[in-house]
């Protein structure tokens, strides 16, 4: 069988540095996904959209750590919550995730353009029911 193709080596890295002080604040996060994964991650999310979609906002928080991503999705008003908790190792194929918060990153992204960030990486390599 042939090797699974990495089809993502994005990364998120920011730096905030002060003059001539030791505190010195750095986050850096890489991961590579195969097109399966990225189709596992793009159909865990398309439920979860569908209920932020009834409350009118995809915004949520992702939690990345070493060991898992977490996903709390809650609706501006009542409604229904849902949370998914990953595990990194079965959503990245390698990842390398770096903060002096206990290696964790957390921010605030619209699930729906991650979403669609992910079909058109689905499409582009060929992802069949997303072309």
């Amino acid at each position: 069988p042939s090797k699974p193709q990495v089809v993502d080596n994005s990364h998120f890295s920011t730096t905030k540095k002060k003059r001539n002080k030791p505190n010195q604040t750095t986050m850096r996060f890489k991961a590579k996904l195969t097109t399966e994964k990225v189709d596992y991650f793009h159909s865990l999310l398309t439920p979860m959209i569908r209920v932020c979609d009834a409350s009118s906002s995809s915004k949520s928080i992702l939690y990345v750590d070493p060991s898992q991503v977490r996903i709390p999705l809650k609706p501006e008003q009542d409604g229904i919550s849902c949370f998914a908790e990953i595990d990194a190792k079965s959503l990245f194929v390698e990842s390398r995730i770096e903060s002096q918060a206990n290696n964790a990153i957390v921010m605030q992204m619209d699930l729906m353009h991650l979403k669609m960030a992910l079909q058109s990486v689905l499409s582009s390599y060929g992802g069949g029911k997303y072309s």
